[in-house]
């Protein structure tokens, strides 16, 4: 009988993934795709942010105001370094800069090396929704060989 999710450790005996995840975690080895909790936290500061952006019309976000957003989503971005929180938490800047200016200008002038990690992150972000779409498209072609 085959057993996927079964795993063994130094000196444990075979145990679930999931439990030896949970041992790691209480010794402090995350292996995990997110980072630590004060990473995860600083990550959902910033997506509260471009959250509560979004219902700000285009562009109409004054200049004080996005001053202090961007110091605020600067420094929960410096805590940062998992990868994949780092790379979520610039998309959610990149989706900032894209739809508020001062934003944009602020982030410029405070945190140039940022606003480069962002523009990085975005561009692979949509790199993988167009890769995506491009798996659906072939599938749905797959599937219905005469559709236009």
């Amino acid at each position: 009988m085959k057993q996927t999710t079964i795993a063994h450790t130094n000196n444990w005996p075979l145990l679930p993934k999931w439990t030896i995840r949970f041992i790691n975690q209480l010794q402090g080895k995350n292996q995990s795709g997110i980072g630590s909790e004060l990473e995860v936290q600083a990550r959902k500061a910033i997506e509260t942010n471009n959250d509560g952006l979004m219902v700000v019309p285009t562009d109409a976000l004054d200049s004080a105001t996005a001053r202090l957003i961007v110091e605020e989503d600067v420094n929960s971005l410096k805590l940062l370094s998992h990868p994949v929180e780092r790379y979520c938490a610039a998309v959610a800047i990149g989706d900032s800069v894209k739809c508020q200016f001062e934003y944009r200008q602020h982030l410029k002038i405070l945190a140039p090396d940022v606003l480069d990690e962002v523009m990085d992150a975005v561009a692979e972000n949509q790199r993988r929704i167009d890769a995506k779409d491009d798996r659906k498209n072939a599938d749905w072609a797959v599937l219905n060989p005469t559709a236009p």
